[in-house]
């Protein structure tokens, strides 16, 4: 395997800060960068909420939306068989 070299500047209070956690949970810069890489592939997004939570999927109408398609699918009233079927009802 090839290894690369990643160089970002930051602001050095944030890398102080950072550090000091990091090394408090047993990791290093470089293998906290490698860890949010590999998520980043395995997920293929960004491995936490940007903006608000309101902002993401889970804002309060599509938990709502969620919450009532999970209580209609318990008692058998909402059941889709295919992903396409759920697709022509998301928001």
């Amino acid at each position: 395997m090839a290894t690369a070299v990643v160089q970002a500047k930051i602001d050095n209070d944030l890398k102080i800060t950072a550090e000091r956690y990091l090394t408090s949970w047993g990791l290093d810069t470089s293998t906290a960068i490698r860890m949010f890489l590999a998520k980043v592939v395995e997920t293929h997004s960004i491995p936490f909420t940007i903006g608000s939570q309101e902002d993401g999927f889970y804002n309060s109408g599509n938990v709502k939306w969620i919450t009532e398609s999970q209580e209609q699918a318990n008692r058998g009233e909402f059941v889709f068989k295919t992903a396409d079927e759920l697709d022509k009802m998301a928001i």
